[in-house]
């Protein structure tokens, strides 16, 4: 039924998002209890385009921190909320009232509006689109009442954004660590009324907080956070404060110091001060270390260390726990549960009832944090980690990262303003306007300034394109653009509506660009923005103009092609050889699961045996078969009676897909396929054969050499030919395989067989 049309939505049964609100066992609000909660009659949807200007509210009032509302919400409702097995708690009830209400008329700004296009799949893209925003607006307005809170208006939150966002410069966090010796003297003279850290503070417009050394025998670690000039001039001043300082080690180059006159010493007895350079020494009881703005742990005083994600064929829960418990040790068990991923086919058997195994992370983790015998060994960087996690989970587990966050609050661990980034995102994606209004103003209160990327989440949260551009009219008034982050995240947002309400099959993106550039600089266009407006002209079929845009990105060299790039073309391109074509494109960029498992499905609809064998193999010699790949093939290695058109032709050519002797290797236990090892198996049998052997060709030359033999191979069976063995074994491919060659510590070359 085209848009516009005025048709009762009936949706699905199966609601993904109602089905994220009960994972883990907890003390449910109970909210279908009210009156007020009780479904409206059925409301009609369509893609009519609401007022021009919002209705304006009156200005929220104050809410307390979210930690502290969930405390008390829960604490309410612990005793009158009723049995796990009642009815009111079961998720049929709130799925039929999402799918009947409408959401309020205060949270419109908030629902994505459904955009008539000439495509007809783009357009019910962009209708689905809407129905899901609208839904997470109903759930929004359900747990409001629930809580008995009062609606934000956006308008209010902008001005408070806008109130708290300094007009000049980018924001940035350093860490200062004083000695012990000069500790001392410093923890006196930040106590008296003219030279305390408030007084600084306010003199140069820069945030400063004491992280570690309220206690004696303590170095003084504190952090600053402001623009490079505040910084600057708050460090100098807190030298020439404390007074016994000799000397000054900076660890970051974007922190530029030159000596001022007082640091050659002489008036009031001040002793002179180096500025020491690569290699330089002095007594670390009387320096001074600024370490640089992205360092956010002090156990090795340099970089974050990097975690990788790692396959786990245990459950969470018996991951083993450190012998000693360190800050170290601590951030290592913590990152061990956050990036451990379980296979699909490993799932159900370790989680045979019970929680999954997100839900036991979830649970471990809020152990940890919660736990006062660990108390002392929780790091700012595991709390940054486990709060990463949950929130990348959904709604239904931001109760425990509250839980979590409240505790980090009442064991006064120094929480900057990275620790409230991971709430804002999680909002902005759900669309909960009062949820980021209440983590703003926390973080407000905590002392931190409103950055760049906590404007990418409220401009982001924002769906009407008017609401968005009389937002970025106000920052511009307000003189925000001024900010380099700021001006930049504005270029991506005009450019993303730019694109979702303008865009056409002719438009010119290279003249787009341009104008862009001029008004918002150079350096507007990152690689994610590059992937979205990628994914918004592929989706509706201009890939003349993607192509276009791939040949600006590269020419500026602004936005690197990453694997997701090459993924999104891949999903908007049809063509077999186009989708080739797309794999040489970038020589540097390896196939992920993702592309084999797109490329798989794709020969797997159209025949293809050899680009079957091709893609099997590579993806099992680079370890990234999926489970969809493995069942697929598994079910076609099974001796059936009746098969379809399409499995009857891929079963006559398995021998090519799989090889003749890994085939006969891992062949069923039981004739009548009761029992086998299945495509699992030949796993390790090409690595045996391979014995740590790589294939000599690249994917891309070795799929078009597939793709011409399955053509000929359609071809000949559409004229009737009858394959023997030996013309089968010249219309399969060969992998020819080569030695991995490897790096040694030295830098040397070798080959490893």
């Amino acid at each position: 039924m085209p848009l516009g049309v005025r048709s009762p939505w009936r949706a699905r049964s199966g609601v993904g998002l109602v089905q994220r609100l009960s994972l883990v066992p907890r003390a449910s609000l109970n909210l279908l209890s009210a009156r007020r909660l009780l479904p409206a009659p059925r409301c009609w949807l369509s893609s009519a385009q609401p007022s021009a200007q919002p209705s304006a509210q009156s200005p929220p009032t104050e809410l307390r921190d979210p930690a502290e509302q969930l405390e008390r919400s829960v604490a309410r409702t612990t005793l009158t909320s009723p049995s796990p097995t009642s009815p009111l708690l079961k998720r049929r009830p709130l799925r039929r009232l999402i799918k009947k209400q409408t959401p309020p008329s205060y949270d419109s700004v908030l629902v994505k509006q459904p955009i008539r296009h000439r495509d007809r799949l783009a357009s019910r893209s962009s209708l689905s689109k809407h129905v899901k925003s609208a839904r997470k607006q109903v759930v929004n307005d359900v747990i409001r009442n629930a809580l008995d809170r009062q609606p934000n208006d956006w308008r209010s939150t902008l001005d408070l954004m806008i109130r708290h966002t300094p007009k000049f410069g980018e924001i940035l966090d350093f860490k200062v660590g004083i000695g012990r010796a000069a500790a001392a003297q410093a923890r006196e003279s930040f106590s008296e009324l003219d030279t305390n850290l408030w007084q600084i503070q306010q003199k140069h417009q820069c945030k400063i907080h004491i992280d570690v050394g309220l206690e004696k025998d303590e170095p003084l670690i504190l952090s600053l956070s402001g623009t490079i000039v505040s910084v600057r001039d708050s460090l100098l001043e807190l030298v020439r404060v404390v007074g016994r300082v000799l000397a000054i080690r900076v660890l970051d180059p974007t922190l530029q110091l030159s000596p001022p006159e007082f640091w050659k010493g002489g008036g009031q007895g001040q002793l002179p001060i180096k500025l020491l350079g690569d290699g330089d020494s002095a007594p670390e009881d009387d320096t001074v270390t600024v370490y640089g703005h992205h360092t956010t742990d002090f156990v090795k005083l340099a970089q974050p260390r990097r975690h990788k994600l790692y396959k786990l064929t245990t459950r969470a829960d018996e991951i083993p726990q450190p012998t000693v418990w360190t800050k170290l040790s601590f951030e290592q068990h913590v990152a061990r549960l956050v990036f451990a991923q379980v296979p699909t086919h490993l799932h159900k058997s370790l989680y045979l009832t019970g929680m999954d195994h997100q839900s036991t992370v979830v649970s471990l983790l809020t152990w940890l944090f919660t736990s006062e015998d660990l108390r002392a060994y929780v790091s700012l960087a595991a709390l940054k980690l486990a709060l990463r996690f949950i929130h990348a989970r959904g709604r239904a587990f931001r109760h425990a990262a509250y839980a979590i966050f409240y505790k980090a609050q009442l064991h006064h661990l120094p929480l900057d303003a990275q620790s409230f980034q991971a709430y804002l995102v999680s909002t902005s994606k759900d669309g909960d306007l009062d949820g980021f209004n209440s983590v703003l103003r926390a973080m407000l209160r905590r002392g931190h300034y409103v950055r760049g990327e906590h404007w990418t989440a409220f401009l982001s949260m924002i769906q009407d394109p008017r609401a968005k551009s009389y937002a970025m009219r106000r920052m511009t008034l307000s003189h925000l653009h001024n900010t380099r982050p700021i001006l930049e995240e504005m270029g991506r947002q005009n450019m993303l509506m730019e694109l979702e309400h303008n865009a056409g099959p002719e438009m010119n993106i290279k003249h787009l660009l341009r104008a862009q550039n001029r008004q918002y600089g150079q350096t507007w266009l990152d690689t994610i923005t590059f992937n979205k407006m990628i994914d918004m002209l592929g989706s509706r079929g201009y890939s003349s103009v993607c192509h276009e845009l791939l040949d600006c990105a590269g020419l500026h060299q602004r936005a690197r092609p990453d694997q997701y790039t090459l993924n999104t073309m891949m999903t908007h391109t049809r063509s077999i050889q186009q989708k080739i074509t797309l794999l040489s494109r970038w020589p540097g960029l390896e196939p992920d699961g993702f592309t084999y498992q797109s490329l798989f499905s794709v020969a797997w609809r159209q025949r293809l045996p050899n680009m079957l064998r091709v893609i099997w193999r590579y993806a099992a010699f680079a370890g990234l078969t999926s489970s969809n790949m493995r069942h697929s093939l598994t079910v076609l290695m099974k001796p059936e009676q009746e098969l379809s058109k399409q499995r009857a032709f891929l079963k006559a050519w398995e021998d090519v897909i799989f090889g003749g002797r890994e085939l006969a290797a891992s062949k069923w236990l039981n004739s009548d396929g009761s029992q086998g090892f299945g495509a699992a198996s030949l796993l390790g049998i090409y690595a045996k054969e391979a014995n740590n052997m790589r294939p000599s060709v690249r994917l891309e030359v070795k799929l078009l050499e597939a793709y011409e033999l399955d053509m000929k191979i359609h071809k000949l069976n559409k004229e009737g030919t009858e394959f023997s063995p030996s013309m089968k074994e010249n219309l399969t491919i060969d992998i020819p395989l080569v030695p991995r060659v490897v790096e040694n510590p030295s830098g040397e070359l070798k080959s490893r067989i």
